[in-house]
This record gives C-alpha cells, structure tokens and sequence, in this order.
C-alpha cells in the first residue's frame, strides 16, 4: 500500500512544498512541488497559514492527504505550535498546525525542520537503517538532529539537538534567539550576506 502526503519546509526566505508518495519498500517518489519566495505578508502567522494552505491545496491536498510542516525554531510539537522561531521574531505561540488543518480539513503535523531532516533521512535517506545518527543542517540558519538508538531526541522543551544556537563567542554578534556569538551567526548564509554587505 502506498501512502501520499504533502511536506513544507518553512525557511527564513521561501516555502518549499512537496507532495510525496511512499511506496510500500520505502522508497520516495516526488509527485509535484512548489516553491514561494516570502513577501513581508507572508511572514505573519496568518499570511503563513494561508501561504501553507494555499500550497497544499495546489498540490492537491484533501481530507486523506496529510500535510507535515517543518519550520526553524522551539516547537512544541504535540500540539502543533511554534512557540519561538528567531526566524520569525513576531511568532509567539504560533498555532501553525491547529490553524492550518482548519483551512484544509486534514491532519497536520508540526516538527523542528532539522528534526524533520534527520528523522527522513534515517527513514528514506543517507542514514536509512541507522539507529544512531546527528544531522546538521546549513541555509539561512544552522539546525541540528540527533536519532538516538530510533527516537527522535526533541528535548525537555523542543530544542534537544539546537546546535546553531550554541554559543561559540561569548561577546559576538547578536543571535535571532537573543543569544550572542551562536554558531548560527558564523556559519550560515546570514553570515555570509553579512560579510559580503560589509
């Protein structure tokens, strides 16, 4: 049996979606994919949703097609919410998955978006068959997931493998997190614009 679903990555520039089918070895098949570069409407949690609504419903999203959304920063991901993404400094609280799944009236599901990556690459990807396993992912910030003995490590509050936002200068630049001198701000393509401009 084969199962279909539409997947989001919400980055700190563009939405990319994908509608996916999983065939019954595992394997992953794209259907069709979209991508949206973000205006400044979009960056509010209603223009979000409906950014991410609209996505789906071109993909072709209905009640038996479920849509997973990854998104940077603290999720609270048993109920849906983005409680804080230095991404998105006016998200608080966001309930991204509830609001969501009421425009589409389907299931939706709401993960870190470096968990997301790891725990598809251990199922369908590099790490595929890989008890343990740490991924890190490099864009406009830096993620990180660990796959200790099969489970996703999520953490005591959502944030269990946030590398970028470990601190590596005490004195460095000011971090979306209200951190400063995290990993995020030296290796990132935020550091990289940052130097280029100055």
């Amino acid at each position: 049996m084969t199962t279909e679903a539409v997947g989001v990555d919400i980055g700190g520039l563009r939405v990319k979606a994908v509608r996916l089918r999983v065939e019954n070895d595992g394997d992953v098949v794209v259907v069709d994919r979209r991508i949206v570069e973000l205006s400044d409407d979009d960056r509010s949690a209603a223009g979000m949703s409906e950014c991410v609504a609209t996505m789906a419903r071109e993909l072709g999203v209905d009640s038996t097609v479920g849509v997973g959304i990854g998104v940077t920063g603290l999720i609270r991901a048993d109920q849906g919410i983005v409680a804080f993404s230095p991404a998105f400094p006016l998200w608080t609280d966001y309930e991204i998955g509830p609001d969501v799944g009421a425009r589409l009236a389907c299931p939706v599901t709401v993960e870190n978006d470096a968990n997301v990556f790891g725990f598809a690459e251990v199922r369908a990807g590099a790490a595929r068959g890989l008890s343990w396993v740490a991924g890190f992912t490099l864009g406009t910030g830096v993620g990180g997931a660990l796959i200790l003995d099969g489970r996703l490590i999520r953490g005591a509050r959502g944030m269990g493998a946030e590398a970028g936002h470990v601190t590596v200068w005490p004195d460095g630049v000011v971090c979306g997190c209200g951190n400063r001198g995290c990993i995020e701000q030296y290796a990132s393509t935020q550091f990289l614009v940052r130097e280029a401009d100055a």
